[in-house]
């Protein structure tokens, strides 16, 4: 896991800085702590610049690399899991290598095979490929978009890094809000790609590769793999929970490619559980576990059965918590390592719990990311295939006429949210938006009606939903929900708040979950055996039976959350009143005044859940204030 960045002057080659690359290697030098790399091809205008977090072949995997005579020079950020696989068919075809690390099979296999390399990579990578002959960069993303990789194009000068703060140090690229997107951050809590809140930079989308050619600079994205594979003749509940448990148990072990000590971050759920169970008959020593908990608030808490899986298991575990002064004094630091908004309160004790892995000597763990989305363990997703059953389909039904008067009648009867699904319902829209979405349209009208002039959150997913349907025609609720949740809310909030949270700490986050091969199985299950007699994630639990105790997969879902509504009065009132009446944020005009005063006095007086809104509008208000009044230092 390291930190890259590149920039390539395609049209009239000048020789690129040492300085510049410099300063942008030291914006990241948190994702490399253990080495620097600068390559320079001053004939061909490029120049690429390295962070290296040392895992595997410690002694030789240094960065940039080169191969096919020097011909081929690569940046790479995550890990190949099967790199032995690929080195050795090489190998048969007459390469010969000169480390041990995957970084160079992948170059190896871009000077054999192009730009179809990636189709036989198995892992999580972000990389950039020059090709010194062809005064050609080629820049490749991981299938689901567990690495980030942003870019951006400047009177013919392509800059390209594993973060924003890394691009923003080269003296063209220049840091400014870009307003069409507000409205899109607050619907989902992220920017959807290929867009940023950052004019101008934009980020590679999941699966996808994207050519810089000479003189005329980069293309538009290729994307080179869909979790929708071909349909095949459906397989039974038996070969299925086979298939699940064979494919979990080889994904796990396969991320234990290590040389350095390694461990998981433990909650008291049946994902990680499952997780630290195969690591737990893998290893010859102790798994070393990690949970957070929080000091004040045991509601929250799962550190009772997490200490009792540790137990049963027979880990070193670790325990770290934190409350609310701790969440106030991170903020600072959260909002430079987010880059752009990441509106999820859990990056706060995901840092926390990476940097206790590191105090402890860790620096690879083990995350239980993806499990949910793939096999629909939240509750908002049977909460709204229930409202489709009863509501939605039934309602959608009627002429358009009598849907419109069965709709106008029942709004004044329900909140917000629900008002909106009836104003879906009645437009002919979608009835599931995502997972995290938190401001609906109507909402968004009297709260920030300016950021509706941008680009409209419900055309994403409807174009989501558009890519699912023509590659699935007819396809169940619970796959077209996994597909909008994969193609938008799992790479860009939840991945990565893993990567920004783990990598600010020096630690390198792995997620066996999201094996591209265990997610296309994922999308061939059916719904019935995803969710059986009410038992969510039923066909996971049948394949770790054995694996994990009864008390774990017995237990109802709790979830990794922050208790942000319970410390408003401590840490959200006195935050949104400072950050949103800032002078530099004021004069934005993004936001209504008074419809903001209004959100935090009805939570002041309780009515209402609505902590989650209110962070929202802080984080934004926070990291517009970083940026760009304070320089983003």
């Amino acid at each position: 896991m390291c930190g890259i960045a590149g920039v390539f002057n395609y049209r009239e080659f000048e020789p690129v800085s040492p300085d510049t690359l410099g300063t942008m290697a030291g914006a990241i030098a948190h994702r490399g702590p253990d080495d620097e790399g600068v390559y320079r091809d001053p004939r061909g205008g490029l120049g690429l610049a390295f962070r290296r977090l040392s895992i595997v072949d410690l002694a030789g995997g240094a960065q940039p690399m080169a191969a096919g005579d020097d011909r081929f020079h690569i940046v790479f950020n995550g890990e190949i899991y099967n790199h032995l696989e690929i080195r050795g068919e090489l190998e048969a075809r007459g390469r010969r290598f000169r480390t041990q690390s995957d970084t160079e099979a992948i170059v190896q296999a871009f000077a054999e095979w192009g730009p179809d390399c990636v189709r036989r990579l198995q892992g999580m990578f972000a990389f950039a490929i020059w090709d010194r002959t062809d005064r050609r960069l080629f820049l490749a993303r991981d299938r689901i978009g567990i690495k980030p990789l942003y870019h951006a194009t400047v009177g013919g000068t392509f800059v390209f890094a594993s973060e924003i703060k890394s691009l923003i140090r080269h003296p063209r690229v220049t840091a400014s809000l870009d307003r069409s997107q507000l409205a899109q951050y607050l619907t989902f809590l992220c920017t959807p790609p290929p867009a940023t809140l950052f004019e101008g930079i934009r980020k590679l989308p999941a699966a996808c590769t994207l050519t810089v050619e000479p003189g005329t600079g980069p293309g538009e994205p290729v994307r080179y793999w869909t979790p929708l594979t071909p349909e095949t003749a459906p397989l039974g509940e038996e070969e299925l929970v086979e298939q699940v448990r064979e494919l979990l148990v080889d994904s796990v072990h396969a991320r234990l490619m290590s040389d350095v000590p390694f461990g998981a971050f433990l909650s008291g759920g049946v994902d990680s559980g499952s997780i630290v169970s195969i690591m737990a008959r893998r290893m010859d020593r102790p798994v070393e576990t990690f949970t957070v908990g929080y000091k004040d608030d045991p509601g929250f808490n799962e550190l009772q059965i997490a200490r009792r899986t540790a137990e049963h298991f027979g880990t070193n575990h670790h325990e770290v918590l934190i409350d609310h002064r701790d969440f106030k004094a991170f903020l600072p630091r959260l909002v430079h390592h987010q880059d752009e908004p990441i509106a999820d309160p859990v990056c706060v004790p995901l840092y926390f719990v990476a940097e206790l892995a590191r105090r402890s000597g860790v620096i690879v763990t083990l995350v239980g990311e993806g499990s949910d989305e793939l096999f629909f363990g939240y509750e908002i997703y049977n909460r709204i295939h229930r409202m489709v059953n009863r509501v939605w389909d039934p309602v959608s039904r009627l002429p358009r006429p009598l849907r419109a008067l069965a709709t106008a009648a029942a709004a004044p009867f329900v909140d917000g949210q629900r008002r909106d699904f009836l104003r879906r319902l009645r437009e002919g829209g979608e009835p599931f938006l995502g997972g995290a979405v938190t401001f609906y349209r109507n909402e968004l009208r009297a709260l920030a009606p300016s950021a509706l002039a941008g680009a409209d959150p419900e055309e994403t997913v409807a174009r989501i939903y558009r890519e699912f349907d023509q590659a699935r025609p007819g396809g169940d609720f619970a796959a077209r929900v996994a597909y909008l949740e994969f193609m938008l809310r799992l790479p860009e909030l939840l991945l990565m708040r893993v990567d920004k949270m783990t990598m600010a700490a020096s630690v390198e986050g792995r997620v066996p979950f999201l094996d591209h091969r265990l997610v296309e199985l994922g999308f061939r299950i059916p719904q019935h055996l995803k969710v059986r007699r009410g038992v969510r994630k039923y066909i996971l639990k049948e394949a770790v039976k054995g694996l994990v105790p009864r008390e774990i997969l017995d237990r109802p879902k709790v979830g990794f959350h922050v208790p942000v509504t319970r410390w408003f009065g401590e840490v959200l009132q006195p935050l949104a009143e400072e950050v949103l009446n800032d002078p530099a944020v004021r004069t934005l005009g993004l936001l209504d005044g008074k419809e903001t005063e209004a959100l935090l006095a009805r939570q002041r007086a309780g009515r209402g859940n609505l902590g989650m809104r209110v962070w929202a509008l802080v984080n934004f208000g926070l990291w517009y204030r970083h940026w760009f009044s304070e320089g983003g230092a």
